[in-house]
């Protein structure tokens, strides 16, 4: 997925971001304020594991404001986000297991 941002002022990595919300709608969010909340609520080892970068003076992890992830999720190209999730699910599915 391309970063439709421009580059003055970026805060946050791309695919963190993506990977929040997703996971906020895996955990249940309907809403754009719903997920806002979920990643500004989230646990510092769980914005860790979803590509958050810690402050390299004070080493904690400063979630994205509510505003950030809709402003994301709206700039998003919804087609391109499914082609890259069916491309993961189908790369994820081809692989074969480690038992056969």
């Amino acid at each position: 997925m391309p970063d439709p941002r421009a580059r003055r002022g970026i805060r946050h990595p791309w695919t963190a971001l993506l990977t929040a919300a997703a996971a906020a709608v895996l955990a249940g969010a309907t809403s754009m304020a719903a997920v806002g909340d979920w990643v500004t609520d989230a646990p510092q080892r769980v914005l860790a594991r979803l590509g958050f970068y810690p402050d390299p003076l004070t080493g904690l992890i400063r979630p994205p404001h509510p505003t950030t992830i809709r402003l994301v999720l709206a700039a998003v190209d919804g087609d391109a986000l499914d082609r890259a999730i069916g491309r993961s699910c189908r790369g994820a599915t081809a692989r074969p297991r480690a038992d056969q």
